[in-house]
């Protein structure tokens, strides 16, 4: 098996861009939630496959600008802390830090 790492440097060129560069290597690939609607281009070749046993839960950041005051801020940050981590974990596979939140 290859070492594969993820790289999370470099600028954001949209999902055009992504799906190129995927569609032009056998080695580089990317994850997409399951609700995430888009159309894969027939010509790169690339395929979608759903991962399970286990699924894997990924973590999301709010991320915002300190000098933001944008008035509805305040309530989606109040959401984001109040959203309960998933009931059942079981058949999940959550980073360390989130194992044992649902549990």
């Amino acid at each position: 098996m290859t070492n594969t790492t993820a790289s999370s440097t470099g600028p954001n060129f949209g999902m055009e861009a992504l799906l190129e560069s995927v569609g032009a290597s056998r080695s580089v690939f990317t994850f997409f939630g399951e609700r995430v609607r888009i159309d894969l281009p027939r010509w790169h070749g690339l395929r979608r496959i759903p991962l399970v046993a286990p699924t894997p839960v990924y973590p999301w950041s709010l991320i915002w600008h300190s000098a933001n005051e944008h008035p509805g801020l305040a309530a989606l940050v109040a959401h984001v802390r109040e959203s309960p981590p998933p009931a059942d974990t079981r058949g999940l596979w959550l980073p360390r830090p989130f194992a044992n939140a649902g549990a």
